[in-house]
């Protein structure tokens, strides 16, 4: 994957902790992100500390606790510790992927070449410092609006920055992916599906999807996998290439895995 990027969801799970500094003092508080970042993390307090706003209007939570958890961490996020992104995500994706395990080429190839559309942070590279927070793409800011759309113009001139002439390997949500206006700086843009063939084509469980999103990671970074052909031959508990559904020429290559 020397040439390739790797683009994956961030986990609503995340590790505790951390040693490194507050994000304004690591590469996550530079670039040409970092002023939007800064806006963002200042709107976003604001309006979890107004008594005018409605902190589940904002942070779109139903469970109460869930909500006065996310209201507490976010609040925290300038002077909280960061530990790298590939390590605060610690959700079903990553589980999978299992980036302890790797080898260690495995290990490098999935630092270099992964990066995470992000809610509060819009495009954070495996190895950027971030805190621990719970901010949704779908997160509705006041001053800013839907973080999703508010995010679009800066991740997608990112993105083509960093995808121009390479090979991307999207496993966002639909989403998380639609943050992406993708332009044509890239050589080909692949996604992949998981269904199942009993009673006809069905997508898999949310759960069992991101399981299987994970897995497909894992054998990227360790095959090194930098185009269709490289990863068609994955295969995990009876998953297999349906070549007949897969669209695997031209620059939307989609890429489909079916099981019994």
């Amino acid at each position: 994957m020397t040439d390739a990027l790797l683009l994956l969801p961030p986990s609503e799970g995340k590790t505790p902790g951390g040693d490194g500094p507050p994000w304004r003092d690591t590469a996550t508080g530079t670039g040409p992100l970092a002023p939007a970042r800064a806006e963002l993390v200042e709107a976003l307090g604001r309006a979890l500390r107004s008594r005018r706003v409605d902190p589940a209007d904002v942070l779109r939570y139903g469970s109460a606790d869930v909500l006065a958890r996310a209201v507490v961490v976010d609040l925290a996020v300038d002077a909280a510790a960061t530990t790298p992104a590939v390590e605060r995500y610690a959700g079903v994706v990553l589980e999978a992927l299992d980036r302890g395990s790797l080898p260690a080429a495995a290990r490098r190839r999935l630092d270099r070449s992964t990066w995470f559309v992000s809610g509060l942070w819009g495009l954070v590279a495996a190895t950027d410092p971030i805190p621990d927070y719970r901010v949704k793409i779908g997160a509705r800011v006041p001053g800013l609006g839907v973080l999703g759309t508010w995010w679009r113009p800066q991740v997608t001139a990112a993105l083509d920055e960093l995808s121009g002439g390479r090979f991307v390997w999207d496993l966002l949500t639909t989403e998380h992916g639609r943050v992406w206006r993708r332009g044509d700086g890239a050589r080909a843009v692949a996604t992949v599906a998981f269904t199942t063939r009993s009673r006809g084509p069905r997508g898999v469980s949310n759960y069992h999807g991101k399981h299987l999103k994970g897995r497909f990671a894992r054998h990227l970074v360790t095959t090194g996998a930098a185009d269709v052909e490289a990863a068609a031959g994955f295969t995990a508990d009876g998953w297999e290439l349906d070549a007949g559904a897969s669209a695997l020429a031209g620059d939307r290559p989609h890429l489909v895995f079916t099981a019994p």
